[in-house]
């Protein structure tokens, strides 16, 4: 898209004034696909993302049940713990 239309041609209306505008129509044309199949790949992104997110906190809602199962066993309730608050760090910077 580096050429520009001449404005002398233009007014002419001329057969090179219309092949440079053929040239330009289709780099737009090029240019419209291209943002449009960006732009469904970053919404594909943002949909994953949630989801990815939704599995996290399901995740962690897994892991505090469990902890909350074992809580007479101080090693298992410690490691979960320290698992979990990592995880919900994890989860807060994704966030």
């Amino acid at each position: 898209m580096d050429a520009l239309l001449d404005f002398e041609e233009c007014v002419k209306d001329s057969p090179e004034f219309r092949l440079k505008l053929e040239l330009i129509t289709a780099d737009v044309s090029a240019l419209e696909t291209q943002l449009d199949k960006v732009m469904k790949l970053c919404g594909k992104m943002v949909e994953a993302g949630q989801a990815y997110s939704a599995a996290n906190q399901l995740f962690l809602s897994g892991l505090s049940e469990l902890s909350m199962k074992h809580k007479t066993d101080g090693v298992i309730t410690n490691c979960l713990n320290q698992f979990n608050q990592g995880l919900q760090e994890m989860v807060s910077f994704h966030t």
